[in-house]
C-alpha cells in the first residue's frame, strides 16, 4: 500500500529524499505490479483463514486505495478535504493503525476469529510504536512537506512539540505494557517488549542531543525496533 500511494503522493520526495524519488521513478511500473500482485495475494490468504480476517483487510486496502483519490465533490467543505490525505496529520495515524492491524490484530482473528483484552493491548502498544517512528520520520522531512503543502503532525506542531508528544507516547506504550503484565493481561513476554520503546526513546534523545544526523544511520535504527521486537520476543519463547 505504501507502494502503490507513492506515485501520486510522493511529491516531497523530491526534496527530502531525491535518491529515493528516482528509485520510484525508474522503478514505478515493475514496484507497481508487485504491489498489486502482493495486495491480491493478501487477499485470497486472508479469504482462506475466514470472512472476518478477509473482511477486515478488504477494508484496509479500500481505505489505503483510497488515500490520494477525491472522494467527495468540490463544492463540498470548499474543495478542502476532498481526500482522507487532506485531513492534517491522517497519514501519521492511518499507517499507524494500520500497522498495528496487520501485526497484531489480524494474525489474532485469524485464528480465533474473535478478540480479547491482551490483543487490543498489544495492539495499542504496536500502534503507539508505529505512530511514534512515522511522526519522527515526518520530522525530518518537514522541509519537503512544508514546500508542497502537506500537514503532517511535526508542520502543524514545529519539531520541538511534536517530540515532546512522541516522548510522552512512548511513556504511555512503555507504562501500559508494564502494567499490562503485572496484570496478566498478556504474558510475561510484555516485560522484554519494553525494550522497544526504550530503544526509540534513546534515538529520539541521541537526534535531540545532534548525537545523529539525519540519514541512513537514523533511519536504520528507527526501523531496526521491529527487528529487536521479534527477536526479543523468539528468545523469550525459547528460554521460558
Amino acid at each position: 500500500m505504501h507502494t502503490l500511494n507513492h506515485p501520486t503522493g510522493g511529491k516531497s520526495d523530491r526534496f527530502n529524499d531525491p535518491g529515493r524519488a528516482l528509485f520510484y521513478d525508474k522503478h514505478q511500473y515493475g514496484l507497481t505490479a508487485l504491489a498489486v500482485i502482493s495486495g491480491a495475494a493478501g487477499l485470497m490468504l486472508a479469504y482462506t483463514t475466514g470472512p472476518v480476517p478477509f473482511l477486515v483487510l478488504l477494508v484496509m486496502s479500500l481505505l489505503g486505495l483510497t488515500y490520494n483519490l477525491s472522494i467527495l465533490p468540490g463544492f463540498l467543505l470548499a474543495g478542502r478535504y476532498r481526500r482522507l490525505r487532506d485531513v492534517p496529520g491522517s497519514k501519521t495515524f492511518l499507517i499507524a493503525l494500520a500497522w498495528g492491524t496487520v501485526t497484531t490484530l489480524f494474525p489474532f482473528l485469524s485464528v480465533t476469529g474473535t478478540l480479547q483484552i491482551g490483543t487490543v493491548l498489544v495492539f495499542l502498544w504496536a500502534t503507539g510504536l508505529v505512530f511514534v517512528r512515522t511522526a519522527f520520520f515526518d520530522t525530518l522531512d518537514m522541509q519537503g512537506d512544508r514546500i508542497v503543502g502537506k500537514e503532517t503532525i511535526p508542520v502543524l506542531l514545529g519539531e520541538k512539540p511534536t517530540l515532546r508528544l512522541l516522548k510522552q507516547v512512548l511513556l504511555l506504550v512503555l507504562a501500559g505494557m508494564l502494567l499490562s503484565t503485572l496484570l496478566g493481561l498478556v504474558g510475561s513476554v510484555g516485560y522484554v517488549l519494553t525494550v522497544c520503546p526504550l530503544f526509540l526513546a534513546g534515538v529520539l534523545r541521541a537526534y535531540e542531543k545532534d548525537l545523529m544526523i539525519p540519514g541512513v544511520r537514523l533511519e536504520f535504527l528507527l526501523e531496526t525496533h521491529f527487528l529487536v521486537a521479534g527477536a526479543a520476543a523468539l528468545l523469550w519463547s525459547s528460554l521460558v
